[in-house]
């Protein structure tokens, strides 16, 4: 029987630590201190210092907790046995796991008092193990792996990974510009990684709509940000200002630039450090190097760019393995400021397009407040019957009461949040993006 392990098989769970231990005694004692109390935000026990490891009492609900705690490299489900009594528990913890399977044995001595060495003890362990399953040291299924302490010894099977990286909190903070696609949540999963502290906000240029579903992107994320909670401001008087006075090619530009300014208004507010972005080099026209380089000049604060050097395959494997790719794929792209963007502006060309704007980002620090998620309706129009329909680049018209409206754009995004206004207002409204209600002929 090859079956899962008995809970009631473990007592501890070991946890390992990688760069930490490199660092000089002081820095390495403010490190553990911080990764200790974030183990225990994460599983509601204190762990235990033990050498170069730290020790939990075994508890099957902590370990999806500790796989998300940064700075923790892997972790062990542990039984602890005395060392007078080493090969006697061997026998049987052997005897419980190995069942015929191939076996190795790995032996590390963090107390070098043991008489034997490793090596040595590695192959009478073997020996002891070895009528339950033949030594296989190279095409093993079963790492029988033994820790020896002073006075006693961990015995355990598996090695489950943690993210690994510094200790959440340990470099400061930092504000995350947070839009629900796929690169911002990895974004700012990487610089957290890192050790810093993410301060996430959605500068929401439409209304809540999109609120609502960067909300669930940033829900799939929060499990990795301890005490973080998204943050939003209403810039869509901006937008509309900058759609309706900027010229077509150098729009993304002057948000982009306006929206750099907001965040490192917000940054310094904060008490964050410097300013993360989602963006990669060459992925859009709006993230060329030349582009990039305009941007940044808006602002006199760090901006961090994690993902400028992956592809996108690379940023959506780790989006998966994070566990965001999901909702970020159902985002819809905010589409509505320009049809084409200049790859290559000039600040010149920047500046004198920003000159025809009217907006302070002081003000928008001013509209910072918590998500406040809605309860969306189904937008799908039903089938049967007729529609008014509403092109919503060209305006919205006056609305009568008793007639079903259906809103149209590109992409469906501003469609559906001028159709959550219509109904809140009372009135009978849904969306669909501009192909698809073509290919169902409700558009001619």
């Amino acid at each position: 029987m090859t079956g899962e392990t008995p809970d009631e098989e473990w007592m501890h769970i070991l946890i390992r630590f990688a760069e930490i231990w490199l660092k000089s005694p002081p820095t390495r004692r403010k490190l553990l201190g911080l990764l200790s109390d974030n183990i225990k935000e994460a599983t509601g026990e204190e762990p235990e210092l033990r050498r170069t490891r730290l020790l939990l009492p075994y508890s099957k609900a902590a370990l999806p907790g500790l796989s998300r705690v940064f700075g923790v490299a892997s972790f062990s489900p542990a039984r602890r046995v005395e060392l007078d009594s080493l090969e006697q528990e061997f026998e049987k913890f052997a005897r419980r796991h190995v069942h015929g399977r191939p076996f190795r044995v790995s032996v590390r001595r963090a107390w070098k008092g043991y008489p034997k060495n490793s090596m040595q003890l590695e192959r009478e362990l073997g020996s002891i193990a070895d009528s339950y399953g033949p030594v296989d040291l190279e095409n093993y299924q079963v790492n029988l792996e033994v820790e020896l302490y002073e006075g006693h010894a961990f015995l355990f099977t598996d090695r489950m990974s943690g993210p690994g990286g510094l200790p959440y909190g340990s470099e400061g903070r930092v504000l995350a510009l947070f839009s629900g696609g796929i690169d911002s949540p990895v974004a700012a999963w990487m610089v957290a990684r890192r050790g810093t502290a993410v301060v996430p906000v959605f500068l929401n240029p439409l209304g809540k709509v999109l609120e609502t579903r960067v909300q669930r992107v940033f829900e799939t994320l929060a499990p990795w940000l301890p005490g973080a909670e998204l943050r939003v401001a209403d810039v869509s008087r901006e937008v509309e200002q900058i759609r309706g006075r900027v010229k077509e090619g150098l729009r993304q530009t002057a948000y982009k630039r306006f929206i750099y300014r907001v965040a490192g208004e917000l940054a310094r507010k904060l008490g964050c450090a410097a300013v993360v972005t989602g963006e990669n080099l060459g992925q859009v026209s709006s993230q060329t190097l030349t582009s990039l380089a305009v941007i940044d000049r808006a602002v006199d604060i760090p901006v961090f760019r994690p993902l400028l050097g992956m592809d996108k395959e690379e940023i959506s494997a780790r989006a998966r393995e994070i566990g965001t790719f999901e909702s970020s794929s159902a985002m819809k792209e905010f589409c509505s400021l320009e049809s084409h963007s200049n790859a290559n502006p000039t600040l010149g060309e920047a500046l004198a397009q920003e000159a025809r704007l009217d907006v302070d980002a002081g003000q928008v620090t001013s509209r910072l407040g918590p998500a406040e998620p809605a309860e969306l309706p189904d937008f799908e129009p039903p089938s049967g019957g007729e529609f008014r329909v509403v092109k919503v680049w060209k305006g919205t018209p006056k609305l009568e009461k008793g007639a079903r409206y259906l809103f149209v754009c590109r992409l469906g995004l501003r469609a559906e949040e001028e159709a959550y206004r219509a109904r809140q207002c009372g009135f009978e409204a849904y969306a669909l993006d501009y192909g698809t209600a073509r290919r169902r002929n409700l558009i001619i």
